[in-house]
């Protein structure tokens, strides 16, 4: 500095210069905001805004992004410059910062974290072809000039939409450019098709379309089913099992308006796509659809998030219904597209759930693990086609316990679950380690029960029940088969796993029901439902011709009936076996919703846990109370039951989980001032707790 500059109101006037907003790629909360960097010559036409850099923070190399560029008079201090240009194109937009920022500040996380998952891993070779290539956008309503005929619209009775209450005036809407939002009770008999109408009223609007499947083989085949569909239609995949140059030329293909609809598991949701008129989520409860980092929400979180902030439409479909996708109907945030009691006897399938009296008419055969009257269904719907039989566990025996007292056998090393194999051996399912001479800590006896059977001990007891038909098993330790044909075949699967069938199932039997539905867990009977139902409706389905007079094309689709039959077997709750014979799991998801407005649980409420050190997590509760109007519902140790007592540590220094709880109208509050403690904590680098908004493991 210069000795004029020294003096008050005689600086030096410097000349401007180039100065980027970057956000830099780091977990701190209290540096989750912009900070500014010059750019220096030689990268004045690179470095744009939404590009990837490299800089300089705290002494370490560090990538970011540009946020911001502004041409500016420097105050009397030197900016750090950018060091490089990493990404060539522009990676993030203006609408995924806006729904990126929302997200973050509800879920506790910072909007690096959030970019960290939104935005794939940079690949040189598919950046420099898709910059070599045309980066003219595509016209959505071309794809639909060749499949909706004229005045298809007009036709309402003609649309798979009208077995829906309120679906026709959703299809309308979404056709005139308008947002509609419903969450679906879809039906196995026409749900494919009202799928097409829905994409196709969106392409007809000039917008594209976002659809999300749990995972990547569900996306394969919904692609190829809507390149079908759409021949026109510019159709994109988006899933972490492509190779990272397909993943990431996807990507940029996408937020270039290069794909009229893009189809990919959780992580496409965050894909800033142009002109986004609809967003399809395809069974929002099922838990791959839920990101385990850091900001550990699930795609329903961030696609709710997008249709409010960006203003498109939203369609949540689902054999089942989610809890959380029912709040959105209690607040009238969305719509409900139920079918009536009559289209959901002709497009749903037969289930059937024996009750206490059939199993005391059946005798002792009940208490099997496939009943008599299981077996007699299965070798009956042999003659038409292959069977599936949905196991809730995995491999041959996965729980064992004292044959004595009952008590579950845990590992002498680990204290981790005890199973055992196809080779009759006994392994720990956490270390793996094999236990020779098991002994029972409580009562000393050495026989061992199976009170779980996966898997691969069902599959051997059914080889043996139907000998010389061909019997496939499906799970994730055996490996997952996609597809079989619609010859006589038995599938033993577990849930997730289940293949199709060309044709569809002749029937489908659920064993071992309370081993989900019975848990103590709130989220086990919905999951419970959820599962069931997804392996339901992968029974066969037929036309029947035998529809009158009506022989138009809305006749014929009206009369689809299911062909194949489904059982539950061993022992549902009333509730959960009346939603599966009416098919209607709109009524569970509204009871379900009641009993948690009542206790005050997610989703009536917002509930954070903490965790960390028993002072460290006191200190913020009491921090916490002083600032905002929150309950503490309860603290308890982390501690696992196989790590060994420390008589000497520190009480305080004790892992724990604390619980607090704001009611809808406060979380706002409770999650700044948790957001603001954070900040704090980390720039006075201080231990950092652990935050999960709502934790998907409680709820």
């Amino acid at each position: 500095m210069s000795v004029q500059g020294a003096f008050p109101g005689l600086e030096e006037d410097l000349p401007p210069i180039e100065v980027a907003r970057v956000l830099v790629d780091t977990e701190l909360p209290h540096l989750d905001k912009l900070l500014d960097y010059r750019v220096p010559d030689e990268l004045l036409n690179e470095a744009q805004v939404g590009h990837t850099v490299k800089v300089t923070l705290a002494g370490r190399s560090h990538t970011g992004w540009i946020i911001e560029r502004e041409l500016i008079v420097p105050e009397q201090r030197s900016l750090r410059p950018i060091e490089a240009v990493i990404s060539h194109l522009p990676v993030i937009t203006p609408e995924l910062l806006e729904y990126g920022a929302h997200v973050a500040k509800r879920s506790l996380a910072t909007l690096p974290q959030v970019l960290s998952v939104a935005v794939p891993p940079r690949h040189a070779g598919a950046e420099a072809s898709i910059a070599e290539s045309s980066s003219t956008p595509t016209h959505p309503q071309d794809a639909v000039i060749d499949v909706a005929g004229e005045g298809w619209l007009e036709r309402p009775q003609d649309l798979a939409w009208s077995t829906h209450e309120f679906g026709v005036a959703f299809i309308h809407a979404l056709a005139a450019g308008k947002n509609p939002r419903g969450v679906w009770a879809a039906l196995p008999g026409n749900r494919d098709e009202q799928s097409y109408e829905a994409i196709a009223a969106c392409l007809y609007s000039g917008r594209r379309v976002l659809i999300i499947e749990a995972t990547h083989q569900r996306v394969e085949a919904v692609a190829a089913q809507l390149t079908r569909a759409f021949p026109r239609a510019h159709v994109g995949t988006l899933h972490a099992d492509l190779s990272a140059q397909r993943r990431y030329s996807a990507y940029l293909t996408a937020i270039r308006g290069q794909s009229d609809i893009l189809v990919g598991t959780r992580s496409a949701v965050w894909t800033p796509l142009p002109d986004v008129g609809l967003i399809l989520l395809w069974d929002d409860g099922d838990d791959r659809l839920r990101e385990q980092r850091s900001p550990r929400v699930d795609a329903l979180d961030v696609s709710v998030a997008r249709a409010h902030l960006q203003g498109c439409a939203l369609l949540v479909g689902a054999w089942a219904r989610s809890v959380k996708a029912q709040s959105l109907v209690a607040s009238r945030w969305a719509q409900s597209l139920h079918a009536g009691w009559e289209e959901r006897r002709k497009l749903a399938p037969h289930v059937s759930v024996p009750d206490e009296f059939d199993r005391e008419r059946e005798g002792i055969s009940a208490q099997a693990q496939i009943p008599s009257s299981a077996q007699r269904m299965l070798r009956q719907a042999l003659q038409e086609g292959p069977v599936l039989v949905q196991v809730p566990l995995s491999g041959y025996a996965p729980a064992i316990a004292c044959q004595r007292c009952r008590k579950p056998a845990r590992c002498a090393h680990c204290h981790g679950v005890l199973s055992v194999t196809s080779e009759r051996s006994i392994v720990c399912s956490w270390c793996s380690r094999d236990t020779e001479r098991w002994r029972c800590p409580q009562c000393s006896h050495a026989q061992l029960r199976a009170f779980r059977v996966g898997s691969d001990r069902t599959a051997e007891d059914l080889g043996r029940a139907f000998p010389g038909i061909p019997l496939t098993v499906s799970s994730s330790q055996r490996g997952v088969v996609d597809r079989v044909s619609d010859q006589p075949r038995v599938v033993v699967a577990t849930p997730g796993a289940e293949p199709a069938a060309d044709g569809g199932y002749a029937a489908v039997l659920i064993v071992d029901a309370p081993a989900i539905a019975g848990r103590s867990e709130l989220w086990a009977p919905q999951e419970a439902l959820r599962r069931w139902m997804n392996a339901c409706a992968l029974t066969r389905c037929r036309s029947d011709h035998s529809a009158g007079d009506n022989a138009g094309h809305g006749a014929n689709r009206h009369a689809v009936r299911s062909a194949g039959q489904a059982m539950v077997v061993g022992g549902v709750e009333p509730i959960l076996a009346q939603s599966l014979i009416r098919w209607d799991p709109t009524h569970f998801a509204e009871r379900a919703l009641e009993e948690r407005v009542d206790l005050a649980f997610f989703p009536a409420a917002t509930i954070v846990a903490i965790d960390g050190p028993l002072g460290e997590v006191e200190e913020l509760i009491r921090e916490l109370s002083a600032v905002t109007e929150c309950d503490h519902v309860g603290t308890v140790p982390r501690k696992s039951v196989f790590m060994p007592d420390e008589g000497d540590a520190d009480p305080l220094s004790a892992e724990v989980r604390a619980l607090v709880r704001a009611t809808r109208a406060r979380s706002g509050d409770l999650l700044d001032a948790l957001r603001g403690m954070q900040q704090i904590r980390s720039a006075h680098k201080r231990p950092m707790l652990r935050m999960s908004v709502n934790p998907p493991e409680l709820f």
